[in-house]
C-alpha cells in the first residue's frame, strides 16, 4: 500500500508533470516522439488519478498547503471524492482523445502546429486539474485564466480565417467573463479578508446577515462570469463558432470537458463558498431553473435550424448544458448525482459525435447535413458510430443518455418537481427531429444504387471510437459501475 505521505503528493506531481510536458514539447524535434511522450504521460496521470480517487473513496479527503504562506491567503489543494473523481474523468477522457488525435491531427491541422497544439493541450489539462483541486479563490482564478487562454490557442491552431475569428470572439467573451469573476472575488475578499474557500464560508455565516448586498453582488459577478465561460444561454454566443471551427479532437475536448469544468466550478462555489442557506435565500435555484429551461429549448431550436453538422452539434451542446444546470438547480443529493452522471454521459456521447463528424469532414469532405444523403452506403462504419452517438443524445434505452435522463427525472420526482420533466421531454423530441433525419437520409434512400463498402479507419482512431461506444452502452446498461463514485462526490460536496 502506498504511504500517505507519498500519496498526498500525487496531485502536485500530476500538475508538475503536465507543466513539464508542455515545456518539453517544443524542445523535441520529432513530432512522433512528442505524441508518444504525451500518450505515456497522460496514461501515467490517469493511473495516478485512479489511485487517488480510490484512496479518497475509502479513506476520506486530504489537503495540501503550498508556498509557506498562512492558510488564510495561501495556496491550498483539497483532494476529496468530488475533485478526485472529476480529475480522473478528465484525464481518462483526454487520454482517449489524444490517442485519436495521433492520427486525426495529420488530417486537419498543419504539421508545423502539432507540437504547439500538444503543449497547449498540456497547459489546458494542467489548468483543469488545478481548478478542480484548488481550495483558494486566487489560484482558482489563475487556473481559469490559463484554461481560457490555452483553449483560445487550440481553436486558432489550424490557422484558418474562421478559426481566427472564432478564437477572437472566444477571447473577447471570456475576457469579459474573467473581469466579472475577478470583481466577484474582490468583493468577497474585502468582506471576509480571506481567499481560502473554507475559511470564507465560515465567515460568511456571520457576515451575510450584515452585508447581504455585498454577498449578492459577489455571487452575481462570479455567477455571470462562469455562466459565460460555460456557455449557459443566453451567454453562449461564442460557443457555436469555437466548437465548430476547431479541429476534430479539440472540438471533442471543448464540448466534452472544458465547459463542464466551469459548470463544476460554479456548483462547487455555490455549495462550498456561499453555502446553501445563502443560495436559497437569494433565489438562485429559481434563476437556474429558468436559465436551464430556456437553454434546453432554445439550444435545441437553434440546432434544428443549422445546415452544417458541427454547428448543429455545437448548438446541441448549449441545450445539453441546460440539462446539467437543471439537475444542479434543485440543490439535492439526488440532483447532484444525476447532474454528475449527465456530465460524464454527455462527454462520451458528444465526443463520439464530434469525432465521427470530424472524420466525415476531414477524410470525406462531408460538411453539411444535406451532403449526408446516402452517405451511409459509402462510409457505413462512421455513420453507424454517429448513429450510436445520436441514440445517446436522444436518450434511447440502453445508452448512457437514457440513463442520464432517467436519473434526472427521478431526482425531480424526489422533490415533487415532476413538472421539470416537461423540459426533458420537449427538448428530447427536438433532439430527435435534428438527429434522426441525418440517419434516415444516410441509410434509407429509395433511389440509392450504392452498395455497402466498409471504409478503412486507422487503428488509433477506431480504438478510441470503440471505447466511446463501449462506455456509452456500459453506462446505459450498468450505471452501478459509476454511481458509487458519483454518490461519494455529491456527498463530499454537500457535506462540506
Amino acid at each position: 500500500m502506498i504511504p500517505f505521505s507519498w500519496l498526498e503528493l500525487f496531485p502536485v506531481l500530476q500538475m508538475s508533470l503536465l507543466v513539464l510536458m508542455a515545456l518539453a514539447g517544443p524542445l523535441i524535434p520529432s513530432k512522433g516522439v512528442v505524441k508518444g511522450m504525451h500518450l505515456v504521460g497522460l496514461t501515467l496521470l490517469t493511473i495516478s488519478a485512479f489511485i487517488v480517487l480510490n484512496y479518497t473513496h475509502t479513506s476520506g479527503p486530504f489537503a495540501f498547503q503550498m508556498g509557506g504562506y498562512e492558510r488564510n491567503i495561501g495556496i491550498e489543494l483539497l483532494i476529496d471524492s468530488f475533485s478526485a473523481f472529476f480529475a480522473f474523468f478528465v484525464l481518462f477522457f483526454v487520454t482517449l482523445i489524444h490517442l485519436f488525435s495521433m492520427t486525426s491531427l495529420n488530417l486537419d491541422t498543419p504539421a508545423s502546429q502539432h507540437t504547439a497544439y500538444y503543449s497547449l493541450l498540456s497547459l489546458m489539462y494542467f489548468s483543469m486539474i488545478g481548478i478542480l483541486y484548488s481550495n483558494d479563490l486566487f489560484n482558482m482564478y489563475v487556473f481559469i485564466e490559463i484554461l481560457s487562454l490555452s483553449a483560445c490557442g487550440i481553436i486558432s491552431v489550424s490557422r484558418k480565417k474562421q478559426n481566427y475569428m472564432a478564437a477572437f470572439r472566444y477571447l473577447m467573451m471570456n475576457t469579459l467573463a474573467s473581469i466579472s469573476v475577478m470583481f466577484g472575488i474582490a468583493l468577497i475578499y474585502m468582506l471576509t479578508g480571506s481567499l481560502n474557500v473554507s475559511i470564507m464560508a465560515e465567515r460568511l455565516v456571520e457576515l451575510y446577515p450584515m452585508y447581504p448586498v455585498n454577498v449578492s453582488l459577489s455571487l452575481g459577478f462570479i455567477g455571470v462570469g462562469l455562466a459565460i465561460k460555460s456557455a449557459i444561454f443566453p451567454f453562449h454566443v461564442w460557443l457555436p463558432d469555437a466548437h465548430s471551427s476547431a479541429n476534430t479532437s479539440a472540438s471533442a475536448i471543448l464540448s466534452g470537458v472544458i465547459i463542464k469544468i466551469y459548470l463544476l466550478t460554479l456548483i462547487k462555489l455555490l455549495y462550498r463558498l456561499f453555502t446553501l442557506d445563502v443560495v436559497i435565500d437569494l433565489r438562485i435555484p429559481v434563476v437556474m431553473v429558468v436559465l436551464a429551461g430556456v437553454a434546453m429549448l432554445m439550444g435545441s431550436a437553434f440546432a434544428l435550424g443549422q445546415k452544417e453538422i458541427k454547428r448543429m452539434l455545437a448548438y446541441s451542446t448549449v441545450s445539453q448544458v441546460g440539462y446539467i444546470l437543471l439537475g444542479f438547480s434543485i440543490f439535492t443529493w439526488g440532483g447532484l448525482v444525476a447532474a454528475f452522471f449527465y456530465i460524464v454521459s454527455h462527454a462520451f456521447v458528444k465526443g463520439l459525435l464530434f469525432l465521427t463528424a470530424g472524420m466525415a469532414k476531414s477524410i470525406h469532405g462531408i460538411k453539411s447535413i444535406k451532403a449526408t444523403e446516402g452517405i451511409g452506403y459509402k462510409i457505413p462504419l462512421t455513420m453507424m458510430l454517429f448513429t450510436v452517438g445520436a441514440m445517446g443524445m436522444v436518450g434511447i434505452p440502453g445508452t448512457s443518455g437514457f440513463m442520464a435522463k432517467l436519473q434526472l427525472s427521478l431526482a425531480f420526482m424526489e422533490v415533487s418537481r415532476g413538472y421539470l420533466r416537461s423540459f426533458l421531454i420537449i427538448s428530447g423530441v427536438i433532439n430527435a427531429l435534428y438527429f434522426f433525419p441525418i440517419i434516415m437520409n444516410s441509410f434509407f434512400q429509395e433511389d440509392n444504387k450504392e452498395v455497402f463498402k466498409l471504409e478503412k479507419i486507422p487503428f488509433a482512431m477506431g480504438f478510441t471510437l470503440l471505447m466511446f461506444v463501449g462506455i456509452i452502452f456500459a453506462l446505459g446498461l450498468f450505471p452501478g459501475l459509476l454511481l458509487p463514485y458519483l454518490e461519494a462526490a455529491a456527498m463530499s460536496l454537500m457535506g462540506s
